[in-house]
């Protein structure tokens, strides 16, 4: 009696088991909201209840004219990345949402209903047309030099911007006019200038506190004391980044500076050429005395042999898409009247709007989540079977102490 006993408790056990880790499954699948891509609602038409979150990348932006917003109550946010979209008011929403996220992206954030969205969120993102102002925009890493005056905690310029003009100038004064030499100059000031702060002492101060006050920084500082000098000196310049060891991202964040230059774009690694092989290099123009030079200096972004190219990966890989009008410096100190003509052109111009082609439909990409009516009711009938079977072995297993209990007692 006691085998029989112990195998209907262990039957048990095993039965518990076999039905509690799928359910556990299930519940913890029911909370991951499914990613749904533009084609997939247009090719599926998911039920309005499923679609969450919207991820918009590359040209899908294209689609989004044809997708009827108002249909998805459940929407809860919209992710743009690694798209050049230049119309935010192709998204018609009727109900506002609680998030905007723009990643990697260009955008013309005038263009879009921002009281559609509690909150919009940029990171790695490039604005173009006018300027907007507004407490809902968080900007965690916009590449606009002049979106950064505006967050004076961060990066503490409005205190230093004039100290940085008297830079430029300087800078401007020893060379001899050329681009190339105000990007070697530049280079090597801000090389000789910051001394890598190896245990983050001074990281947490406003960044150009730490560069102009303390002289210390880290690969963000560098790179963006480069773009900023580039820019008051006319050359449009980017401080963005990606891995420095493409084996471990995670751990291996990095910045540099994309400048264009002559109707080119260039990578400039100020941090990793900080030595002082390198400046005496840049001092001498003997770039071809510094490996380093060599690798990390004015290295041509369409340079697929480049180690950019094979052992990092930029964030930024939408800088082509930044239209031509745009890619001049808006804080040149050597041409105020240009830029305030360019200013004027940028206010009257209207940006065009995406072509709204309503027959534009791309194949299933695999992503899109089939519809859950099924599985919910399968889930239901999962559970109830689950609780008689328990209801029922727990019944038995009393039943058989019980009986063997009054056998014993005569």
């Amino acid at each position: 009696m006691k085998k029989k006993t112990a195998k209907l408790v262990l039957s048990f056990l095993v039965i518990i088991t076999a039905l509690i880790l799928p359910l556990s499954g299930i519940v913890k699948a029911s909370v991951v909201y499914p990613e749904y891509h533009p084609q997939d609602i247009i090719n599926n038409e998911p039920s309005y209840d499923e679609v969450f979150e919207l991820i918009v990348e590359g040209d899908e932006a294209r689609l989004l004219s044809q997708i009827n917003f108002n249909k998805y109550s459940q929407l809860k946010g919209i992710r743009l990345a690694r798209t050049a979209i230049l119309d935010g008011s192709i998204i018609n929403l009727e109900n506002p949402i609680p998030s905007l996220n723009i990643i990697n992206s260009i955008v013309n954030l005038a263009s879009f209903d921002l009281n559609d969205y509690t909150s919009v969120s940029l990171a790695s993102a490039y604005v173009i047309g006018d300027m907007v102002e507004n407490p809902k925009i968080h900007i965690g890493d916009t590449l606009n030099e002049e979106y950064k005056l505006k967050i004076n905690n961060l990066y503490g310029l409005q205190t230093h911007e004039k100290r940085i003009d008297e830079i430029a100038k300087e800078i401007y004064t020893q060379s001899d006019g050329t681009n190339m030499d105000i990007v070697r100059l530049v280079t090597l000031y801000v090389i000789e200038h910051i001394e890598y702060d190896i245990n983050n002492l001074y990281t947490d101060l406003p960044a150009y506190d730490s560069i102009i006050n303390h002289e210390k920084g880290v690969c963000t500082h560098y790179s963006g004391f480069e773009s900023r000098l580039l820019n008051k000196l006319g050359i449009f310049a980017i401080s963005t980044g990606g891995c420095s060891d493409l084996k471990d991202c995670m751990h291996s964040g990095h910045a540099w500076t994309i400048a264009y230059i002559d109707d080119n774009w260039y990578y400039i690694d100020p941090t990793w050429i900080d030595d002082d092989e390198s400046i005496n290099a840049l001092k001498t123009k003997d770039y071809q005395s510094s490996q380093m030079v060599l690798s990390w200096y004015m290295i041509p972004a369409n340079d697929a042999s480049s180690l950019y190219a094979t052992e990092r990966k930029p964030d930024f890989t939408m800088y082509n898409s930044i239209p031509i009008e745009y890619r001049t410096s808006k804080l040149s100190i050597l041409d105020k009247k240009q830029e305030e003509n360019e200013q004027q052109k940028e206010s009257q111009e209207a940006i065009e709007p995406p072509i709204n082609n309503n027959a534009i439909k791309v194949p299933d990409t695999g992503v899109f989540t089939p519809k859950k009516g099924f599985t919910i009711i399968g889930t239901i009938l999962y559970i109830i079977t689950t609780i008689i079977a328990i209801i029922f072995l727990i019944t038995k297993m009393i039943r058989r102490i019980f009986k063997k209990h009054k056998s014993n007692s005569f």
